[in-house]
């Protein structure tokens, strides 16, 4: 009888807690509409085996993104949204196509040296256009309401992007210097690989911290989040990159390999609009 009454209770207080979730999610759910604005940089995943002619340097390049959401209430400060967007970027970088100088490393104490170039060049820059689907999940946590008017809202989330085209190219080159009676051959290659049969780009980690309105006279501001977002990039070998190596001509010698990833290192400026007001 005991077990029987103590079962009774648990499953009166969990139905109690279902139905008092039940209003929040009736009285607070929401779907609608967002865009964002951002700049990417993709130069913080520059990698370089050796200093020699080091020139590769990711650029900024802005990303718009658009896309809808649901936003799942469990309390009045504390809910989960899943979203999706149609992101369009341009991964941009450049680097020293031509040198005009020639550097010396010594070889051995008789003055000996080998050559490589080094010093200004000719730069060239490159754009790649991508269009990716960015799925993400986020925990909001908000706080009660300002002078009853305005509310602070903070997310965490995880997100992905999938390359919905994809590019592969490869370029090089050869170029001679005369330089004070010594002469170098050398050529670049530059690998270029983005999207790999369709697959997953950057992964990444998602905060943002942001305001939203409420019992406000304008019922579209009642409606609106503004916020900024920054996207955290992970590790990820099929995010797509560029690599660039100078070789020697008629030896085998690497002056340098640099590549750089196709990470998505934004901050953007985002806003929501909901089909309805916000009501907490």
């Amino acid at each position: 009888m005991k077990k029987l009454l103590t079962c009774s209770v648990g499953a009166l207080a969990l139905l109690v807690s279902t139905a008092a979730s039940a209003q929040y999610h009736d009285r607070f759910d929401r779907a609608g509409l967002f865009g964002s604005l951002g700049v990417n940089n993709i130069n913080n995943s520059v990698e370089s085996k050796t200093g020699i002619t080091k020139s590769l340097k990711g650029n900024m390049s802005v990303m718009p993104v658009i896309g809808g959401f649901y936003e799942l209430a469990l309390d009045k400060n504390f809910s989960m949204t899943v979203s999706g967007g149609l992101a369009f970027n341009s991964f941009s970088y450049s680097y020293n196509q031509k040198y005009n100088n020639i550097g010396f490393i010594p070889r051995d104490t008789l003055g000996n040296a080998d050559m490589y170039p080094t010093g200004g060049g000719e730069k060239i820059t490159r754009s790649f256009n991508s269009l990716m689907f960015l799925p993400q999940f986020d925990i909001n946590l908000m706080t009660n309401p300002i002078r009853q008017t305005a509310i602070l809202e903070f997310r965490m989330g995880l997100g992905a992007g999938i390359y919905l085209n994809k590019q592969k190219n490869v370029y090089g080159d050869i170029f001679e210097i005369e330089e004070q009676g010594n002469k170098l051959s050398y050529y670049y290659t530059e690998h270029m690989d983005m999207g790999k049969g369709n697959t997953w780009a950057s992964t990444y980690a998602s905060l943002y911290a942001g305001l939203r309105w409420r019992n406000t006279t304008s019922d579209f501001l009642n409606r609106s989040t503004l916020g900024i977002q920054f996207f955290l990039p992970f590790n990820n070998y099929r995010v797509g990159k560029t690599e660039i190596q100078y070789h020697a001509v008629g030896w085998d010698q690497v002056f340098q390999t640099e590549s750089a990833k196709f990470n998505l290192n934004t901050i953007s400026l985002k806003y929501t609009f909901s089909f309805t007001p916000t009501t907490r």
